[in-house]
């Protein structure tokens, strides 16, 4: 899209869906402007324990 490269990634929930997490990471790296800075955020089972206990009391719908 020629649209990088770019001062600021904010990257959330999106790379351990992918099928080789280290290739999407690769790609906005390959994006992001010398000295940029980068924010990353990925689900974790364990660090999601309260949010799926949670869930558990919510409607149907919003269960995982």
């Amino acid at each position: 899209m020629g649209l990088g490269p770019f001062d600021f990634i904010n990257c959330c929930g999106v790379l351990h869906h992918l099928a080789v997490p280290e290739q999407g990471l690769d790609a906005l790296l390959s994006q992001l402007r010398p000295g940029g800075a980068m924010n990353l955020m990925v689900y974790g089972e364990i660090g999601r324990t309260a949010v799926y206990q949670i869930q558990e009391l919510a409607p149907a719908r919003h269960h995982r």
